[in-house]
């Protein structure tokens, strides 16, 4: 009789029955939502899903579901049958979900702890979530359609006896075919699917009897004969009845309970625990939570992907990253940079009409980019074509912005197509690209009144930082020596106004920039990423990549095969930290939410030697055990920037090969229960970023 631990992460399922075990669920960082039974709940702390309920679970999230033969239940108390679990009954819920998670730090593989472990569980439901009734459990089902909610009562009522469609027909006066579509459209089963797992479900508790045959059981649920009941039975517990009962009473007492591992990576996770435990550290930093104050909040930041032109847009949308990203990435804007529509056929432009619609339904923002060559001729015909076109979808103008280009000359002309768009499309906003202005401007100063002038609602920087530096070093530092480019930068966003240094959106950052910026030639740009969008995110508006580049130095959201990049992956990290109050030091930022503690931890040690690695002790106040959600990007997770050559023909590989080597490329959950006696102790190797979330005392 073997249990199954798993993690469920972005996981749904079809309405089906639970039959022949009991199901536990303990929701990690976030509540959950299923369907038991008909009714849409949500999961705060747990929830336990009977023999014969009906469940659905709809996008749960890092929700641990440990499923146990019912059997195991049988072997300790007969009367089970009139029983079932309520989790609401258990009165120190804190206490059960540490019993079920505390082994995710011990080895679970032990099989004498996990005899202890699954034992341990099924005494305290038995204990502290029964409910007895005055006769067998039979789930109720709630349904908003009165005549299937007649149907399953009727069901219900006569589960004893010869259930058919043409017999329940002549019951309700309706016809076989109308209720086989019922049953199908609101419970996605038919008939004789809803009537015969149910029947299995309820006779498993009389099969385990010793004095019922086969025979009996079949009879009692009045089955045709043994053999179609063999038949339903084995097609629902995977195993013939005479199979099911041999192995019940061979395992009853000499066998330790087995637990098998459903989420591939959580048995790696757990032995990672058990031997990080055992082993010794180099150095050691200490972090003690209750004498952090929290006192700088981390702003919403928004990320502009830049998307070439209209075919790479409908590329974008053929992909279902496009879903991925808007889930992973807080705010984020698709930038068209050439918005010409000379080179699409009549077929293309509907379509790039369509894909916006929906893109902007789905809730991302759209940016036009409109260059001064467009301004006089084509911008009243193509833009606003397409901002009509949008205008006629609910509140889709809220999320489209236009960008334009200008300089000293052309000034005048950008605020007149400002305040134009402006009274025209109310809810539009309108941003200007700033670069002409700073190569060709004078005095900072200046460059501030200009910027004012135009009352953008964000302006757009799209050189690299090293150009940007030089110029703010030769025109308005005077400085011909080499210059330090953070100190540069830094300086031209303290100089300008505030409010205009947060609408500035920062669109060139590559590897080669960063490694300059911080003065740090190493090779893992990843971390230094990470520290600039830590370091600017309270003082400018946000930052911009391209979908896509075919010059490795940029920073991009895609390779060729569509595998997300790196920095996908350190924007999700940041997101749980949006909106939050923070403390910032020198190896990351924690946050707290209402209910949890959020901890980002990067290491950019360096050393000859492989065993150079960070420590971080966190120092808490638990009283209880608690457990501890993390995510790892390192060499090995979500940091690979070339799974395949670049020199390699894709049209040689299979595409589900390619499919199966992007999905590896993510960073690596782990998921454990942490002794309160103990501080939080993190090891980070060389390059690594970590993310940690737990309950807040």
């Amino acid at each position: 009789m073997i249990s199954s631990l798993s993690i469920r992460n972005h996981y749904t399922t079809e309405l089906e029955r639970c039959i022949n075990e009991i199901i536990i669920l303990i929701p990690i960082n976030k509540v959950c939502k299923i369907n038991l039974n008909g009714t849409v709940i949500t999961i705060n702390n747990g929830c336990i899903i009977n023999n014969a309920d009906l469940y659905q679970y709809i996008d749960v999230e890092n929700l641990v579901e440990l499923k146990i033969p019912l059997p195991l239940f049988v072997e300790k108390d007969k009367t089970i049958a009139n029983a079932f679990f309520d989790f609401k009954q258990i009165k120190y819920a804190e206490q059960f979900r540490n019993l079920v998670l505390q082994k995710l730090h011990d080895n679970i593989q032990d099989k004498a702890v996990m005899n202890i472990y699954i034992s341990n569980i099924i005494d305290f439901l038995l204990k502290e979530a029964r409910v007895n009734l005055k006769h067998p459990y039979l789930p109720y089902l709630y349904t908003k359609h009165p005549l299937v909610q007649r149907l399953t009562q009727y069901v219900h009522k006569h589960i004893d006896a010869s259930l058919s469609t043409k017999q329940v027909s002549n019951v309700f006066y309706i016809s076989q075919s109308y209720i086989s579509i019922l049953f199908s459209k609101i419970l996605n089963m038919n008939f004789k699917q809803y009537t015969s797992s149910l029947k299995i479900a309820l006779s498993l508790h009389d099969l385990l009897k010793e004095e019922q045959s086969i025979y009996d059981v079949a009879m009692k649920y009045s089955f045709t004969n043994v053999s179609t009941y063999s038949k339903n039975f084995k097609t629902y517990v995977n195993v013939p009845p005479k199979h099911y009962i041999y192995q019940f009473r061979k395992n009853r007492f000499n066998e330790p309970y087995q637990v098998s591992l459903k989420t591939p990576n959580l048995s790696q996770t757990i032995t990672e625990l058990h031997h990080l435990s055992h082993q010794q550290y180099i150095s050691s930093n200490r972090i003690i939570l209750d004498k952090l104050k929290y006192n700088e909040k981390f702003n919403m930041m928004h990320t502009f992907i830049k998307i070439e032109d209209w075919h790479m847009l409908l590329s974008f949308n053929q992909y279902d990253l496009q879903y991925k990203i808007k889930a992973l990435i807080p705010n984020p804007n698709l930038i068209i940079i050439h918005t010409g529509f000379d080179h699409l056929n009549k077929l293309e432009y509907q379509k790039v009409f369509n894909v916006l619609k929906r893109l902007t339904n789905q809730g991302y923002d759209i940016t036009l980019k409109v260059d001064n060559s467009s301004l006089s001729q084509t911008i009243d015909y193509q833009i606003i074509k397409i901002l009509d076109s949008l205008s006629t979808v609910n509140d889709s103008l809220s999320h489209v912005s236009l960008l334009f280009v200008t300089n000293q000359h052309t000034l005048l002309q950008t605020q007149s197509l400002i305040q134009k768009f402006k009274h025209q499309f109310p809810s539009i906003e309108c941003g200007v690209n700033i670069d002409r202005l700073i190569e060709n401007g004078g005095i900072l100063s200046k460059l501030s009144q200009r910027m004012s002038a135009l009352k953008a609602d964000f302006y757009f920087i799209d050189m690299d930082w090293l150009t940007l530096g030089n110029i703010i070093s030769t025109k308005w530092v005077n400085s011909k020596n080499d210059f330090d480019i953070h100190q540069v930068v830094t300086l031209f966003l303290r100089r300008i106004h505030p409010t205009l240094a947060n609408k500035i959106i920062l669109g060139c950052i590559t590897h080669k920039t960063l490694k300059h910026y911080y003065n740090d030639m190493s090779p893992s740009s990843h971390i230094l990423l990470l520290h600039s969008l830590i370091e600017f995110q309270s003082s400018i508006k946000g930052f911009a990549f391209p979908y896509f580049s075919e010059d490795d130095d940029q920073f991009m959201f895609v390779n060729r095969t569509h595998s997300t990049m790196p920095l996908v992956h350190i924007l999700s990290l940041l997101k749980p930290f949006l909106n939050l109050n923070i403390v910032k030091f020198k190896n990351g930022i924690i946050g707290k939410s209402k209910y949890h503690t959020h901890v980002l931890l990067y290491n950019q040690l360096f050393s000859s030697t492989e065993k150079s690695y960070l420590v971080a002790n966190i120092m808490h106040n638990f009283i209880s055990d608690f457990p501890v959600y993390m995510r790892i990007l390192n060499r090995n997770h979500g940091i690979i920037s070339h799974l395949i050559p670049n020199n390699l023909d894709l049209s040689y590989i299979d595409p589900k090969i390619l499919e199966q080597i992007n999905k590896s490329n993510h960073p690596l959950s782990k998921l454990s229960m942490h002794c309160h006696h103990d501080p939080l102790t993190i090891r980070m190797n060389t390059s690594e970023i970590q993310y940690i979330m737990f309950p807040n005392v």
